[in-house]
C-alpha cells in the first residue's frame, strides 16, 4: 500500500485540530480533572475509583471547561470521561492501560501526581504511540572534473513513522514505515511512505509469541551463538526474514523456538552443464551462493542447574530450494561423457549442541564452554540422465531420461568453545578464550573431487585496566590479541576458507567475515590481529575525550604486521549544547602478496549542535564513520567500510579474484583519502 505524504500530513492536522482537551492536577482537595469540549453536553468522570460508574461524578461546567475534584489512594487509577453517553480518554494524558485504552493516573503518598512513560500520544486513539526519526542530509563534494568545484547532490530525506499499537493487555505492535527518497532516485515530494519492518506481540504470564517481518528477534545467549551475530556487523538474526518466535517456561525450563522464511523465489532451474569432457569424473555439485527460497528453524532450551550454573541446548536446521548445478559425470568410453543432472535439489544444513556457562552473583568472574555438531547435505530428484556422443570431435546430445534422485553429505563439521574472563580488582578485568572449527569438505563440493578436511583453532584474550582507581590518572588502557591457526589441506579450493560461507555452513547463506582489514589475512595459515586502546578523559567540567584504538594484521608467511590500522578519536564539548568531533584513520599496507607497500590517511571532522535531546544538527566534513545500517536502520560504525566496499574493494573480489586486490585495494583507499565532502545532517527523533 502507498500512501502520499500529504494524507500523513493531513492526518496530523486532524489530530491537532482536535476541539477536546483536558487536563489533570493536583490541588490541596484532591486530584482535579477538566476536560474541555465547546460542543459538549454532558461530561462525567468514570473510573475504577467509583466502580466506573458513568454518573457518580458529573462534571461542573465553566465555560467550555468541566471539572470535577477527587480525592484518590496512592497507587495507580485507571478513568475516562463520559461525554454525553459515550466513553472517551484523556486526550492530555499520554499514559493509557487495558484493553479499552483507558487512561492512566499515578498518585504518590503525599497526593501528588507522578510522572509516567508515555503509551499514546495521538487523539486518534488512546492505544497508539506514534514517533519516528527524520533524517536530512546534504552532501556537497569536490568535482576535480569540473573547476575542482563543489557539487551538491540530491538532499537524502529519510523520514521513519513508528506506530506502536496496544491491542489489549496481552497483544501489542508495532509497524515502522519510511519515506526514503534516495532509494527511490525522486525527489522528497514524489516518494511514498512503505512498510519497512514490524511484529506483533503476544504476551501471556506463561508464554509470549512474536510474529515479525523483517525485525530482529535477537542473538541466542550460547557463547557460539548458534543464531544471530551475523556478518562483519554482527546483526541479529530476523533482518530480510518472515516468521514466528515463541518463548515459555515450564518447570525452570526456558524454551524458545522460532520459524522464518525470507520468501525469496528460488531459481528454477540449475546452472545449464557443459557437455563437453571432464579431466575429473564422478559426482559434483555447484553451489548456488544466494539464500533465495530458504527457511530456518531454531530451537534452544535453557535451565538454571544450580545458582551459578546454566546449561543450554541449541539446535538449528536450514533449508531452501535453491538449487546448484548437482551432476554425475562418468566416463562410457573414449569418446563418450555421461551427465547424470538433477534439474531441482534441496539444500540442507542441520546443527546442534550443549553448552554451560557459570558464574557468581556480582558478575566478578565466569566461564563458558559449548560443543556443535552439525552437517550440511543436498538431495536432488526428478532429474535427467544426458548421454553425449561424440561426432568428429564435438559433442552431441544422443539420449535423455528420467532419473530419481538420493541425497549427499556436501559438509560435516564440528565446533567446541571454552573461555571465561575475571575481574581480578575493580579496574582490572581480563578475559579469554580458545574456539576449534572442523570441516570435512565431500569430494563433490571441490573443484577436484576429492575430500578435505580443514581446521582451525583460534585463541582470543584481552585485558582492561582503569587506572583512574590504581593511580589516579584519568585513563582507561586495553589491549585485546586473536590467532587463529588455520590448517587447510593442500589443494582445498579458495572458497573453502572459513571467512566465505561458501563452504561454511555455520555462517549464514551468503554471510563474510570480512570487513576490509581482513583481505591482507586471507590464504594465511597463522593470522594474528594485535588491539592495543587508551582512552584518556579529561575533567572537570564536560568531559573531553581522547581515544585511540590501533589494530595490527598479521600472518606467519610475514611476520611483521601486513596491515596497520590506527584511529585517533577526539570530543569536545564546546558548551552544553555544542560539540566537536574528530576521527582520523590512518592505515599503511605492507604486503608483498598483493605487491601494496602504502600509507593513507584520513580525518572526519563534525561540529553538532543539540537544540533539545531529540533535535541535533551536524555540520561536517570527510567520510561520516558513523552512518546509517540499513539493515537494522539503526547508526553504527560503518562509514568507511561501507566507502570501500562501494569502490569495489568487497569480499567478492577477495573470493573471486584475490590478486586483483593489489589494484582495487589501493584505488578504493585512495578515493577515501581524496573524498572531500561537506555535509550538514538534522536528525529530529519525535
Amino acid at each position: 500500500m502507498r500512501m502520499r505524504i500529504v494524507i500523513i500530513a493531513t492526518l496530523f492536522v486532524v489530530a491537532a485540530a482536535a476541539p477536546a482537551g483536558a487536563k489533570t492536577e493536583s490541588t490541596p482537595d484532591g486530584i482535579r480533572f477538566t476536560y474541555t469540549n465547546p460542543n459538549a453536553q454532558t461530561v462525567t468522570l468514570a473510573g475504577d475509583f467509583n466502580g466506573w460508574n458513568a454518573t457518580a461524578n458529573p462534571m461542573t461546567r465553566d465555560g467550555d471547561a468541566y471539572t470535577t475534584t477527587i480525592k484518590l489512594s496512592p497507587g495507580d487509577h485507571e478513568y475516562k470521561f463520559v461525554v454525553d453517553g459515550q466513553y472517551f480518554a484523556d486526550p492530555d494524558n499520554p499514559t493509557t492501560s487495558g484493553s479499552f485504552g483507558n487512561s492512566l493516573v499515578r498518585i504518590g503518598g503525599k497526593g501528588e501526581i507522578l510522572a509516567m512513560e508515555a503509551t499514546s500520544n495521538t487523539a486518534l486513539s488512546p492505544k497508539i504511540l506514534v514517533g519516528g526519526r527524520y533524517i536530512g542530509l546534504f552532501v556537497g563534494r569536490r568535482d576535480d572534473g569540473n573547476q575542482d568545484r563543489f557539487a551538491v547532490r540530491r538532499p537524502d530525506f529519510n523520514i521513519d513513522l513508528n506506530f506502536d499499537v496496544r491491542v489489549s493487555e496481552a497483544l501489542d505492535a508495532r509497524v515502522l514505515t519510511k519515506i526514503r527518497n534516495a532509494s527511490e532516485g525522486t525527489p522528497l515530494w514524489e516518494t511514498s511512505l512503505r512498510f519497512d519492518r514490524g511484529h506483533l506481540d503476544l504476551h501471556r504470564s506463561a508464554f509470549a509469541v512474536r510474529v515479525f517481518d523483517n525485525d530482529g528477534i535477537g542473538t541466542w545467549s550460547d557463547p557460539l551463538q548458534l543464531v544471530g551475530n551475523i556478518g562483519p556487523y554482527a546483526h541479529d538474526f530476523g533482518f530480510d526474514q518472515q516468521g514466528v518466535r515463541a518463548i515459555a517456561g515450564w518447570r525452570g525450563i526456558t524454551g524458545t523456538f522460532f520459524y522464518a522464511d525470507n520468501f525469496d523465489a528460488g531459481d528454477p532451474l540449475p546452472p545449464a552443464l557443459d557437455p563437453r569432457p571432464v579431466e575429473n569424473p564422478g559426482l559434483r555439485y555447484d553451489v548456488n551462493l544466494n539464500a533465495n527460497n530458504e527457511n530456518t528453524m531454531g530451537l534452544r532450551l535453557e535451565r538454571a542447574l544450580r545458582r551459578r550454573l546454566h546449561a543450554g541446548v541449541s539446535l538449528r536446521n536450514d533449508r531452501g530450494y535453491n538449487p546448484g548445478s548437482l551432476s554425475q559425470v562418468q566416463v562410457v568410453d573414449d569418446s563418450t561423457r555421461r551427465r547424470d543432472t538433477f534439474a531441482r535439489s534441496l539444500e540442507r544444513w542441520t546443527g546442534g549442541g550443549v553448552d554451560l556457562r557459570w558464574g557468581d552473583a556480582a558478575s566478578r568472574w565466569h566461564a563458558f564452554g559449548e560443543v556443535l555438531y552439525g552437517e550440511a547435505s543436498v538431495s536432488g530428484g526428478f532429474g535427467t540422465r544426458q548421454i553425449f556422443r561424440s561426432t568428429s570431435g564435438s559433442f552431441a546430445l544422443a539420449s535423455e531420461e528420467v532419473l530419481t534422485g538420493g541425497s549427499f553429505p556436501v559438509d560435516t563439521g564440528n565446533r567446541w568453545t571454552l573461555g571465561g574472563s575475571w575481574r581480578a580488582a575493580p579496574e582490572l578485568h581480563l578475559h579469554g578464550s580458545v574456539e576449534h572449527e572442523r570441516h570435512g569438505l565431500a569430494a563433490l563440493a571441490t573443484d577436484s573431487l576429492r575430500a578435505f578436511s580443514n581446521t582451525a583453532l583460534t585463541y582470543r584474550a584481552g585485558i582492561e585496566s582503569d587506572l583512574r582507581e590504581r593511580v589516579r590518572l584519568p585513563l582507561r588502557i586495553g589491549f585485546d590479541a586473536e590467532f587463529i591457526d588455520f590448517d587447510y589441506d593442500a589443494g582445498t579450493p579458495w572458497s573453502a576458507q572459513f571467512w566465505f560461507a561458501d563452504r561454511n555452513f555455520w555462517l549464514e547463506h551468503g554471510e563474510h567475515r570480512l570487513p576490509v582489514s581482513r583481505f591482507v589475512q586471507l590464504g594465511g595459515d597463522d593470522v594474528t590481529t594485535w588491539s592495543p586502546w587508551l582512552e584518556w578523559t579529561v575533567d572537570p567540567g564536560p568531559p573531553i575525550v581522547f581515544r585511540y584504538e590501533g589494530h595490527y594484521y598479521a600472518t606467519r608467511a610475514e611476520r611483521k604486521p601486513l596491515l596497520y590500522e590506527s584511529f585517533f578519536r577526539l570530543g569536545i564539548p564546546i558548551t552544553k549544547r555544542l560539540r566537536l568531533d574528530s576521527d582520523t584513520r590512518w592505515a599503511l599496507y605492507d604486503d608483498p602478496v598483493l605487491a601494496l607497500h602504502e600509507g593513507f590517511a584520513e580525518t572526519f571532522a563534525e561540529l553538532s549542535y543539540a537544540f533539545t535531546p531529540g533535535i541535533v544538527v551536524g555540520l561536517s566534513y570527510g567520510v561520516d564513520p558513523h552512518v546509517l545500517d540499513v539493515v537494522t536502520n539503526e547508526y553504527g560504525a560503518i562509514g568507511r567500510n561501507e566507502f570501500l566496499y562501494a569502490q569495489g574493494a568487497t569480499p567478492t573480489v577477495a573470493r573471486d579474484r584475490y590478486l586483483n586486490l593489489g589494484n582495487v585495494l589501493p584505488r578504493a583507499e585512495r578515493a577515501l583519502e581524496d573524498e572531500r565532502r561537506v555535509q550538514l545532517e538534522a536528525i529530529v527523533r519525535f
